[in-house]
């Protein structure tokens, strides 16, 4: 078929990203059916959900973690980046009451886990906290502007990493949620799946289960890894079908730390350096080594560090890795605001920044193209269900009469 024009494309940019209906988004709890919760999950209310990740159900029903801490392995715990300081969660690399180290207070600003009188390169002071606000999803752009739940601060605008995308305030896989199934709001029929972003009642591709109407690869999805409900922890991956670190990180009471520059974790879990000890390649020692860094007790590689390239505190996101000190795409991906798209395939990007697919259709090698393996058709430089759309019903351009519905190709 012939692709969709690419003009058209970008004039629906603006309707594409400002529709959705968030109530209905897929979410890590699913609903309990008769036959029970499946494998790791409990009943809390009418809904399974995974007591290990759950904020609302940390290792069992209402047992809600505090708003600064996550669940992880079933307990409630500080996240990657903060340490525990008379029952607060803080980031000690920031936080001018608790700069480096529980209950130091700076009289100017805290950079790095060192008070001091200005923030280091590429930092700016938030009421004496040294941020990225390229980077930071709590200050986003600005102090004190973060980022809605699920978005990423993609230099310094907040917005949904690849390949999600915006539906109103929530990031949807439009591929597979069927509240947004091949574009915002287009919600399946009760019963329906959605299946390379098309409803309908056909089975799950192969390699995909459907978890609640939608079909996912449960080897990879963390929201559904290695089975419907099981959410990994954040920080956490999917790799084959488990949650995991990511590689180079260890698993340390929940969170995936660095043991090679962290402090409270150098070289195992158990081991925490004494100040005025740094920890150095996986070592305790008094100074860094050639080449590193101090930032916060750890001794990092600004040339290669993705959450200090170049810098102490500045973060890749959106997929950007740290190379030479700086955060770049790596090949063949490209910067898209933020970020790293492959435009043969982004359904946002495709073929250039800012082209976005109509709906229900796909991008391929850098063209929009009508999803549905045969099921859609092109009319207008739309993708449209003849089956089901009442202005093009069982062809284009032919409209049912009104009070009347497109089913199966026929006004009924």
């Amino acid at each position: 078929m012939a692709p969709v024009p690419k003009l058209r494309a970008l004039l629906l940019l603006t309707a594409a990203l400002g529709c959705g209906r968030s109530d209905l988004s897929i979410t890590s709890d699913v609903a309990a059916d008769a036959a029970g919760c499946g494998p790791s999950l409990i009943e809390c209310g009418g809904r399974c959900v995974d007591p290990r990740t759950s904020s609302a159900h940390c290792g069992a029903c209402d047992a809600a973690c505090a708003a600064d801490r996550i669940c992880s392995g079933a307990r409630c715990v500080c996240p990657a980046g903060s340490s525990d300081c008379q029952g607060r969660c803080v980031d000690l690399s920031a936080d001018p009451s608790n700069c480096g180290t529980c209950s130091v207070r700076c009289e100017g600003v805290c950079n790095a886990g060192q008070c001091g009188t200005s923030c280091g390169a590429g930092l700016s002071d938030c009421n004496g906290r040294c941020l990225d606000l390229n980077s930071d999803r709590a200050n986003c752009g600005a102090c004190d502007k973060p980022c809605a739940p699920g978005q990423q601060c993609l230099s310094g605008v907040c917005g949904c990493p690849p390949p999600l995308r915006a539906c109103g305030a929530s990031c949807a896989d439009t591929l597979s949620d069927p509240a947004n199934c091949g574009g915002c709001g287009i919600a399946c029929d009760t019963g329906e799946r959605c299946a390379d972003a098309v409803c309908g009642n056909q089975r799950c591709p192969t390699g995909t289960v459907d978890c609640a109407g939608a079909c996912v690869d449960t080897a990879a999805d963390p929201k559904n890894c290695g089975g419907c409900g099981v959410t990994c922890a954040a920080g956490f991956v999917c790799s084959s079908g488990t949650c995991a670190c990511p590689q180079g990180l260890v698993d340390c009471d929940g969170v995936c730390v660095d043991v090679r520059s962290d402090p409270r974790h150098c070289g195992t879990c158990s081991q925490a350096c004494a100040p005025p000890s740094v920890c150095s390649l996986g070592q305790c020692a008094l100074q860094c080594g050639p080449g590193l860094v101090l930032c916060t007790g750890g001794c990092i590689d600004p040339l290669s560090d993705d959450l200090n390239c170049g810098g102490c505190g500045i973060e890749c996101t959106g997929g950007k890795r740290c190379i030479q000190g700086s955060c770049t795409c790596p090949p063949p991906r490209s910067d898209c605001g933020g970020a790293c798209v492959n435009l043969d395939k982004s359904e946002t990007h495709c073929g250039a920044c800012g082209v976005v697919c109509p709906d229900r259709s796909k991008c391929q090698s850098g063209s929009c193209v009508c999803k549905g393996r045969g099921r859609l058709i092109e009319c207008g430089g739309l993708c449209v269900n003849p089956l089901k759309d009442e202005a093009n019903c069982g062809g284009c351009g032919i409209a049912c009469p009104p009070n009347r519905r497109c089913k199966n190709a026929a006004c009924k």
